[in-house]
Protein backbone atom coordinates (compact mmCIF):
# COMPACT_ATOMS: atom_id res chain seq x y z
CA UNK A 1 0.00 0.00 0.00
CA UNK A 2 3.02 2.64 0.74
CA UNK A 3 4.33 1.85 -2.80
CA UNK A 4 1.40 2.64 -4.40
CA UNK A 5 1.78 6.20 -5.00
CA UNK A 6 5.37 5.34 -6.34
CA UNK A 7 3.28 3.09 -9.09
CA UNK A 8 1.97 5.02 -11.60
CA UNK A 9 -0.39 2.17 -12.95
CA UNK A 10 -1.75 1.51 -9.42
CA UNK A 11 -3.20 5.42 -9.22
CA UNK A 12 -6.92 5.44 -9.13
CA UNK A 13 -7.16 1.85 -8.48
CA UNK A 14 -8.77 -0.49 -6.13
CA UNK A 15 -6.92 -3.22 -4.70
CA UNK A 16 -8.07 -6.74 -2.57
CA UNK A 17 -5.82 -6.77 0.53
CA UNK A 18 -5.97 -9.95 1.94
CA UNK A 19 -4.07 -13.13 3.43
CA UNK A 20 -3.39 -15.64 1.32
CA UNK A 21 -4.26 -18.09 3.52
CA UNK A 22 -8.05 -17.78 5.14
CA UNK A 23 -7.80 -17.64 9.09
CA UNK A 24 -10.81 -17.54 11.45
CA UNK A 25 -11.77 -14.13 13.93
CA UNK A 26 -10.63 -16.86 16.20
CA UNK A 27 -7.50 -18.06 14.89
CA UNK A 28 -6.88 -14.34 14.50
CA UNK A 29 -7.35 -13.23 17.90
CA UNK A 30 -5.47 -15.82 19.64
CA UNK A 31 -2.53 -15.32 17.35
CA UNK A 32 -2.49 -11.79 18.40
CA UNK A 33 -2.66 -12.43 21.68
CA UNK A 34 0.13 -15.10 21.42
CA UNK A 35 2.29 -12.55 19.40
CA UNK A 36 1.62 -10.16 22.51
CA UNK A 37 2.43 -12.57 25.38
CA UNK A 38 -1.01 -12.31 26.88
CA UNK A 39 -3.57 -14.73 27.17
CA UNK A 40 -6.48 -13.92 25.04
CA UNK A 41 -10.13 -12.84 26.48
CA UNK A 42 -12.42 -13.76 23.54
CA UNK A 43 -15.97 -12.62 23.84
CA UNK A 44 -18.52 -13.80 21.43
CA UNK A 45 -21.75 -12.01 20.53
CA UNK A 46 -24.79 -12.71 18.24
CA UNK A 47 -23.61 -13.50 14.97
CA UNK A 48 -24.50 -10.92 12.42
CA UNK A 49 -26.06 -11.88 8.78
CA UNK A 50 -23.01 -11.53 7.01
CA UNK A 51 -20.41 -13.27 5.00
CA UNK A 52 -18.92 -16.31 6.28
CA UNK A 53 -16.33 -16.93 4.48
CA UNK A 54 -14.51 -14.42 2.01
CA UNK A 55 -11.21 -14.96 0.20
CA UNK A 56 -9.02 -12.25 -1.43
CA UNK A 57 -7.40 -12.78 -5.08
CA UNK A 58 -3.89 -10.73 -5.12
CA UNK A 59 -3.48 -11.64 -8.96
CA UNK A 60 -3.94 -8.02 -10.02
CA UNK A 61 -1.33 -6.31 -6.70
CA UNK A 62 1.08 -9.32 -8.66
CA UNK A 63 0.35 -7.98 -12.18
CA UNK A 64 0.80 -4.26 -11.05
CA UNK A 65 3.53 -4.42 -8.08
CA UNK A 66 5.23 -7.57 -9.08
CA UNK A 67 5.78 -11.06 -6.91
CA UNK A 68 6.89 -10.62 -3.52
CA UNK A 69 7.00 -13.32 -0.66
CA UNK A 70 4.40 -13.51 1.09
CA UNK A 71 4.87 -12.53 5.23
CA UNK A 72 3.63 -15.30 7.15
CA UNK A 73 1.01 -14.46 9.73
CA UNK A 74 3.55 -15.34 12.54
CA UNK A 75 6.28 -13.26 11.69
CA UNK A 76 4.03 -10.14 10.87
CA UNK A 77 2.19 -10.34 14.18
CA UNK A 78 5.27 -10.71 16.00
CA UNK A 79 7.12 -8.09 13.92
CA UNK A 80 3.83 -5.87 14.93
CA UNK A 81 4.18 -7.23 18.74
CA UNK A 82 7.45 -5.60 18.87
CA UNK A 83 6.60 -2.10 17.37
CA UNK A 84 2.92 -1.93 20.03
CA UNK A 85 5.50 -2.60 22.65
CA UNK A 86 8.65 -0.59 21.56
CA UNK A 87 5.61 2.59 20.86
CA UNK A 88 3.67 1.58 24.21
CA UNK A 89 0.17 2.32 24.81
CA UNK A 90 -1.55 5.51 23.34
CA UNK A 91 -4.66 7.47 24.59
CA UNK A 92 -6.76 7.61 21.41
CA UNK A 93 -9.43 10.46 21.42
CA UNK A 94 -13.19 9.58 21.26
CA UNK A 95 -15.09 10.09 18.15
CA UNK A 96 -17.85 11.99 17.98
CA UNK A 97 -21.21 10.84 16.33
CA UNK A 98 -19.26 9.05 13.83
CA UNK A 99 -21.27 5.67 13.90
CA UNK A 100 -24.75 5.29 12.72
CA UNK A 101 -26.48 3.15 15.86
CA UNK A 102 -29.64 2.07 14.14
CA UNK A 103 -29.78 -1.62 13.12
CA UNK A 104 -26.00 -2.60 14.93
CA UNK A 105 -26.33 -5.78 16.90
CA UNK A 106 -26.92 -5.78 20.41
CA UNK A 107 -23.48 -6.37 21.18
CA UNK A 108 -22.17 -3.47 19.66
CA UNK A 109 -24.05 -0.69 21.08
CA UNK A 110 -21.91 -1.18 24.89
Amino acid sequence: MARSIDVPTAHNQVFNVGADTPYTLNDLARAVADAMGIKPEIVHVASRNEVKHAYSSHDKCRRIFGGSPPTPLQEGLSRMAQWVKSVGPRQSRRFGEIEIPRNLPPGWLT
